[in-house]
C-alpha cells in the first residue's frame, strides 16, 4: 500500500479537502424584510443561531457561553448567500434569504467555545419506515407509494441535518415487512427487514388522523435500544417535520462531543484493512468525530495496518465501546508476536469492514 501519510502531506500542499460535508447540512433559510445589507447581516446571525442548534441538538446552544462571539462574527463563517422565491407572511411578502456556512470552520469554533457538536463529516444514515393510516387503511411510504410523504421526509431530513434512507418497497420488503408489524412497533421483524439497508439507526413513524389534526408516533432503534416519542401537527407534512426534528435533536444530544481538554489521555489504536487513501481518510475522520475524542494522529504504518494516536477524555474501555459502535469498525484482539513485543503493542485493535 502506498504510504498514506505521504499522500496526505501531498494533499495538504495542494489544498485538497479530505472530508465531504453532508449535503445541505450547513444550508439555512430565513425570511427577511428586504435585501438590504443591514437586514441581510441580521438574517445571517439568525440563520447561524438556527444552525448551531441543528449541529448541537440543544435549543440553548446559541445562548450558551461562547456562542455570542461566534454569532456576532457570522460573516466570517458565511460562504455564500442568495435569495429564493419570496413568501407571503400574513399580509406581507418577505424575502427568502438562503445561506450556506463553512461547516468545518463553524464546528471548530463551536468546540473551542465548549459547545457540543454532532459533526457533519459522518452522521451515518437512518432508515425510516413511515406508515400512514387514513380511513382504516395503512400505507407504507417508499418505492412508488405516497410520493408526497417521500418528499416530506426528504425535506425534513435536509432541514434538520438527518440523512434519511427510504425503503425500496420492492418484493423483498413487501415479503419481509407488514404494516401491522410497523404499526405495532415489533422489534424483531422490523430490524430483520431493515438489515439489508445497513443503516446506523432505524426509525418507525406511524401517522394517523386525530380530529382536525394528525399525530405521529416515532420509535428510534439504535445500538440495541429503542426510544419512543409523539408529536402532533395540523397535517402529515408538519408531523413528519416535527418528528424528524425531534429525532435529530435526540441523536445530536447523544452523539455530540465537546473539544477534549489538555489533561486528556492518549491511546494507540490500530486499524487493519486500510487499503487505500479513501479508507485512511474515512477512519481518521471517524475517529476524530467520535464522542469524547479530540485528535486521531496517524503514526506507524505496516501494510494495511495504521496505528493512530487518539487523544480522548474517555478511559480505554469507554473509548473501545464508542469506536465499536461505528458500523464499519469491528473489534479485534491484539496478539503480540512475542513477549518482547508486548510493551510495543497498541492499546486497542479494530478492523475495517
Amino acid at each position: 500500500m502506498r504510504n498514506p501519510i505521504a499522500v496526505l502531506g501531498l494533499l495538504a500542499l495542494l489544498g485538497l479537502p479530505l472530508s465531504i460535508q453532508a449535503d445541505g447540512l450547513y444550508d439555512v433559510e430565513v425570511l427577511v424584510d428586504d435585501q438590504s445589507e443591514e437586514v441581510r447581516q441580521d438574517g445571517a446571525r439568525e440563520g447561524l443561531r438556527d444552525l448551531m442548534v441543528r449541529l448541537s441538538g440543544r435549543e440553548d446552544a446559541a445562548s450558551s457561553s461562547g456562542a455570542a462571539e461566534i454569532i456576532q462574527q457570522s460573516s466570517r463563517y458565511l460562504q455564500q448567500f442568495d435569495y429564493g422565491e419570496p413568501e407571503e407572511d400574513g399580509d406581507e411578502v418577505r424575502e427568502r434569504l438562503r445561506l450556506r456556512f463553512d461547516g468545518e470552520m463553524l464546528e471548530r469554533a463551536m468546540q473551542e467555545a465548549g459547545i457540543p457538536v454532532w459533526a457533519g463529516a459522518d452522521r451515518g444514515s437512518s432508515l425510516v419506515w413511515l406508515v400512514v393510516e387514513r380511513g382504516g387503511e395503512r400505507v407504507v411510504v417508499g418505492g412508488d407509494t405516497l410520493p408526497d410523504g417521500q418528499q416530506a421526509l426528504r425535506r425534513a431530513g435536509n432541514r434538520h441535518g438527518l440523512p434519511l434512507t427510504l425503503p425500496l418497497m420492492d418484493l423483498e420488503d413487501q415479503r419481509g415487512m407488514d404494516s401491522s408489524d410497523l404499526w405495532g412497533g415489533f422489534r424483531e421483524p422490523i430490524l430483520e427487514a431493515s438489515a439489508r439497508y445497513e443503516a446506523d439507526t432505524v426509525l418507525v413513524a406511524r401517522l394517523d388522523q386525530r380530529g382536525n389534526g394528525w399525530q405521529g408516533r416515532w420509535i428510534v432503534f439504535r445500538n440495541g435500544q429503542s426510544q419512543e416519542l409523539t408529536v402532533q401537527g395540523e397535517d402529515p407534512a408538519e408531523v413528519v417535520d416535527r418528528g424528524v426534528e425531534a429525532v435529530a435533536g435526540r441523536l445530536a444530544r447523544e452523539l455530540a462531543a465537546v473539544a477534549v481538554g489538555r489533561d486528556a489521555a492518549s491511546y494507540r489504536v490500530r486499524v487493519s484493512g486500510i487499503g487505500n487513501l479513501s479508507d485512511f481518510a474515512w477512519v481518521q475522520r471517524t475517529l476524530e468525530r467520535a464522542r469524547g475524542v479530540g485528535l486521531a494522529e496517524a503514526g506507524r504504518v505496516d501494510g494495511d495496518r495504521v496505528e493512530f494516536h487518539v487523544t480522548t477524555s474517555l478511559d480505554q474501555s469507554e473509548l473501545a465501546r464508542v469506536i465499536a459502535d461505528v458500523r464499519r469498525l469491528e473489534r479485534e484482539d491484539i496478539e503480540p508476536a512475542s513477549p518482547r513485543d508486548r510493551d510495543q503493542a497498541p492499546d486497542l485493535g479494530f478492523s475495517l469492514r
